[in-house]
């Protein structure tokens, strides 16, 4: 932002004479800040698919839902408070199948704020996994279908499928940035 107090000044001399500093004279730049995220850190979440209601438990912990928070992953800076959702999407390619099946993400706004908060993962006509977003950066990963591993040798109940959502999060600052 630029301000320009120039119109605002003005000399006197000794004897009264007056002058008014001209246009763009004297000028202050105001420099905005934007999000930035931290660069030491990380949100990780497990969930299994041993937990489905038609899978196999293996009486581990794990379950089919996640959570945390992604909150100390962004510095909001002096435009605070800031808030988190998602990127549009309708349909969008995610690279993973489900019973052989493409799977696709579609955002929405659940609670009508104006954020998108909520990630669905489909596959076909079903719901492969659900990941709510609060605007708070608090989260929750929801399993509900199972995912396609890609078959290797010596295939056990431990492999995982690592799924990167950080680039569909937007982290939107006081004033917009």
């Amino acid at each position: 932002i630029s301000l320009d107090f120039s119109g605002l000044v003005v000399a006197t001399d000794e004897d009264g004479d007056n002058f008014v500093l001209g246009e763009a004279s004297f000028v202050v730049m105001v420099e905005d800040d934007v999000p930035a995220q931290d660069d030491e850190g990380s949100v990780t979440g497990h969930v299994d698919e041993d937990e489905l209601d038609d899978g196999i438990t293996d009486g581990d912990a794990e379950t089919t839902t996640a959570s945390g928070t992604i909150s100390g992953l962004v510095n909001f800076g002096a435009d605070q408070p800031g808030h988190f959702g998602f990127a549009a999407l309708t349909d969008a390619a995610s690279g993973l199948f489900s019973d052989g099946e493409a799977v696709t993400y579609t955002t929405s706004d659940v609670d009508l704020d104006g954020v998108l908060d909520t990630l669905t993962a489909t596959a076909g006509t079903r719901t492969v996994f659900t990941l709510s977003l609060a605007t708070d950066g608090s989260w929750t990963f929801t399993l509900l279908d199972q995912l396609d591993h890609v078959p290797v040798d010596n295939m056990n109940d431990d492999m995982e499928i690592s799924l990167d959502f950080s680039g569909l999060v937007v982290a939107t600052d006081e004033d917009g940035d």
